[in-house]
């Protein structure tokens, strides 16, 4: 019995019992003790005895039902259950035990920056990553969807605290109503060109290209152009949908409906501003598939619940959350370096967060990013560490930033450099070009004469100086 309980125990004892001593005294008068002749022992018997009868059985009855309470209490406190240990043993917000390879991680996610990026080597765990954030993050229904294209062990936890929500997920919990939160989760993996149509029968989840090829993107064509552009009420989400298409890709210059058939032409125009011939999404240029089968898909999925649509302010009230694995995929270089930033500006209530191999991403990452490299081993499995609070992509260029931890790259030098000619350092191709103009005139110029001459003069003035 607890110490504590005991003393209180014997104080209402002898508190009561005193008492009552005191009012069987009163009422039978001063002779009362002398009558029945109880010694001072007999008197303490007494006292235990009509405590117990009157307050006993209370006390006890009372101390009974404390006792069963801190049973369970403590029965609760010694049973050991992982995922409340992830969420308390460092403070993280992002913690993942079994899952894909990922043995245990347990890092905080800075999930108030506008980008989160991940590198590292092919087969080091960045779809694993992102793979968890979403398993963590989406609803009952939709892990429902995940778990038959890809089944995880019974004893896989993964629990991720953002926006002030705590998230767990197991084959056993997780019933969280996706409408009711605070966020909207979208994931799109290395296949993300294909859109589907109003015929697509498939079941599939926000998230579904993350885990399998063979997805169906939404069809902004379908679902939005084709259908706002014949609404006067919605037209504008036409406008401001084609305003957006025309800023990612950099040569759009027109998207219009047939009115024939309600099929969406997409008109470019050539570097001197000349318009090309329409064409449909298909005969599109591969990125920028990419960027219209994505994009519109986000637009589509965060414009569900939304009554007002703007081109700058999307959906105010919610955030929401993009996983990109691959983000540079099918792009140029220059709209690699420009996406980030894009992005940001179209969606300022989204969080992106992806996975990448190209430096000219991170160039293009816009100032509140944060970085994490990805590592594997037999023994820790996958893990991931912060790597921008000790490299600074603002200070950067892309040969250094290969060769930075970000993706270890050791030999950046052409395979075909033998070392016979020198290579050429500059940061600018048009550099290259004027040095190598200033080398070609320093050689016409210099024939073998001057150059004797040059030699001659050096040496002499040399000898002067001694």
């Amino acid at each position: 019995m607890n110490n504590f309980l005991k003393k209180h125990l014997f104080l209402n004892f002898f508190i009561y019992g005193i008492v009552t001593v005191l009012l069987i005294s009163a009422f039978l008068g001063p002779n009362f003790v002398r009558e029945i002749k109880i010694t001072l022992f007999n008197s303490l018997f007494f006292i235990v005895v009509i405590l117990i009868s009157i307050k006993g059985l209370i006390t006890f009855s009372e101390y009974s039902k404390k006792k069963k309470s801190l049973k369970k209490i403590i029965k609760l406190k010694e049973k050991k259950d992982p995922s409340s240990e992830l969420s308390t043993s460092l403070g993280t917000n992002f913690n993942v035990i079994n899952f894909n390879g990922i043995k245990k991680i347990e890092v905080n996610l800075p999930f108030e920056k506008s980008w989160i990026f991940f590198t590292g080597y092919n087969g080091f765990g960045k779809t694993n990553i992102l793979q968890a954030i979403a398993r963590g993050l989406s609803s009952f229904s939709d892990n429902n969807i995940y778990n038959a294209i890809n089944p995880i062990s019974d004893n896989t936890e993964i629990n991720i605290n953002i926006f002030g929500l705590e998230k767990k997920y197991s084959l056993s919990k997780d019933k969280i109503d996706l409408n009711k939160s605070k966020y909207r989760i979208m994931g799109y993996g290395a296949s993300r060109l294909d859109m589907g149509s109003e015929k697509s029968t498939k079941v599939s989840a926000s998230c579904s290209s993350l885990f399998e090829t063979q997805v169906l993107l939404r069809n902004i064509e379908e679902e939005g152009l084709s259908r706002w552009y014949f609404k006067d009420k919605e037209k504008y989400k036409f406008y401001n949908t084609e305003e957006i298409f025309k800023k990612l890709i950099p040569n759009l210059a027109q998207i219009f409906v047939d009115e024939d058939d309600n099929k969406i032409l997409y008109i470019e125009e050539d570097e001197e501003g000349n318009l090309l011939a329409p064409v449909y999404f298909h005969e599109l240029a591969t990125g920028y598939q990419n960027i219209i089968s994505m994009v519109g898909n986000i637009i589509l999925n965060i414009t569900d619940n939304s009554k007002k649509y703007e081109t700058n302010k999307i959906n105010e009230n919610q955030r929401h959350i993009v996983l990109i694995d691959e983000l540079e995929l099918y792009l140029h270089p220059s709209l690699q370096k420009k996406l980030p930033l894009l992005l940001s500006e179209i969606f300022p209530n989204i969080l992106f967060i992806s996975t990448t191999h190209s430096p000219l991403t991170l160039l293009g990452a816009p100032k509140e990013s944060a970085f994490f490299i990805t590592n594997r081993s037999a023994e820790e499995g996958i893990t991931i560490e912060r790597i921008d609070e000790r490299i600074y992509i603002d200070e950067l260029l892309p040969n250094s930033i290969l060769t930075s931890p970000l993706f270890k790259m050791t030999d950046i030098f052409p395979t075909s450099f033998t070392g016979e000619k020198q290579i050429s350092v500059e940061d600018y191709y048009n550099d290259i070009e004027i040095n190598s103009i200033i080398r070609r005139k320093i050689k016409t110029y210099i024939t073998d004469e001057k150059e004797e001459n040059l030699v001659l003069r050096y040496k002499n003035r040399i000898k002067d100086k001694k």
